[in-house]
Order: C-alpha cells, then sequence, then structure tokens
C-alpha cells in the first residue's frame, strides 16, 4: 500500500508540476454549462473545501493526506469530515442562490423509531447544471460516469458510491481542476448529510 500511494504521490506530482495552474473558467465545459456567476461561486466553493483540508499550499500533499485520513472511516465507521458545519452554512451564504439550487435541492428524510420528526434533506439535483456538468464530465472519466449512473438509479449518493469514492481515490485525477471540485461537493454534500439537523417545514 505504501508502495501504491509514493506512486500516487508521484505521477499526481508530475500532472501538476507539468501544466500551467488551472482554473475552472479555463475549462471549455464550464463556460458551456455555467454562467460567469456561477464560475465564480464555484471557484468560491473549491476555495472553501481546499482551504478547509489543506494545510500547505502543495495541493497534492493535502489531497494525498485527505483521501488517506478519509479512507480509515472505512476501518472505523464514523465519518468525521472535520470540515466545521457552521462555516458551510456560510459558504452557502456566500453563493447566489441560483448557483446552490443548480447543485444542490432540499428534500425530507423520513422519520426513524427514535426520531419522529421529518428532518430536512439535501442531495444534488439531478435536473441542474451540475448534474449536467457531471455528464460531460464523464467523457473524461468512467469513475464519474458510474458515480452519475449510480446516483440517477439510487437517487442520491449510495453506499456503493460512497465507498468507491472513498476508497478508490487514487482513480479520480486530481490533477483535472474539475476533478477537484466533483470531490469538494461530493464531500461538502455528505458532510451536510451528516452534520445537518433541521426539522423539514413546507
Amino acid at each position: 500500500m505504501k508502495h501504491l500511494n509514493q506512486i500516487f504521490i508521484f505521477i499526481t506530482f508530475i500532472s501538476f508540476g507539468s501544466c500551467q495552474p488551472q482554473t475552472l473558467d479555463s475549462k471549455t465545459d464550464i463556460n458551456q454549462i455555467f454562467s460567469k456567476t456561477e464560475i465564480d461561486d464555484l471557484n468560491r466553493i473549491l476555495y472553501f473545501f481546499e482551504s478547509k483540508i489543506c494545510q500547505t499550499d502543495k495541493k497534492m500533499e493535502c489531497y494525498q493526506n485527505f483521501f488517506i485520513d478519509m479512507a480509515k472511516t472505512e476501518e472505523t465507521g464514523n465519518f468525521e469530515l472535520n470540515i466545521d458545519f457552521r462555516d458551510q452554512k456560510k459558504l452557502y451564504e456566500s453563493i447566489n442562490a441560483y448557483t446552490f439550487n443548480e447543485i444542490w435541492l432540499y428534500g425530507l428524510a423520513l422519520p426513524y423509531p427514535d426520531n419522529p420528526d421529518t428532518m430536512k434533506y439535501i442531495t444534488i439535483n439531478q435536473n441542474g447544471k451540475y448534474f449536467e456538468f457531471l455528464e460531460s464530465l464523464s467523457e473524461d472519466s468512467e469513475k464519474i460516469k458510474n458515480y452519475r449512473e449510480t446516483m440517477i438509479l439510487a437517487g442520491d449518493i449510495s453506499p456503493t458510491t460512497f465507498h468507491d469514492v472513498l476508497m478508490n481515490y487514487k482513480y479520480y485525477d486530481i490533477s483535472d481542476i474539475r476533478i477537484r471540485l466533483f470531490i469538494a461537493i461530493h464531500y461538502l454534500t455528505l458532510n451536510d448529510q451528516y452534520e445537518r439537523v433541521e426539522k423539514f417545514s413546507a
């Protein structure tokens, strides 16, 4: 495993070092799908996520460390992203409501025996521009294609998909800023699902 991680770090280092820094608005599919305001918001989301997981300006290292730490949750069974949900809600307030709705939508979680209340629940909006973006990204990534297709079938991030991103992180090319945006939104969605405690109101 250590040898595989070293290979991953080396390949990622070459990928980051051999090209100019990427921006979301430099990507054709991003520009075709999202407006400038929405792209600014996507940059804000990505910056927020990376500022929370990175203790260094070396993205290669911080993503590698983040993935390794997250994979440990498979052993403990305790999902902890360590992103303060209060800060995440401030992020929501800093982006345009229209952008938010192109990524996420609110639903309701059915009551559990120990909690009779109907709770507010967030998920990816399958009719939004972000889901359209995942379709475009699927052309370059079989992993993203499987992720999107599974979500269509399951209606949400399924346990299988959760496990795949968690354990097969080395197959997600983080030298591509679009993949990093995907990783950010995936984990922020999960963090919301795990941390939000809010009654649903019509």
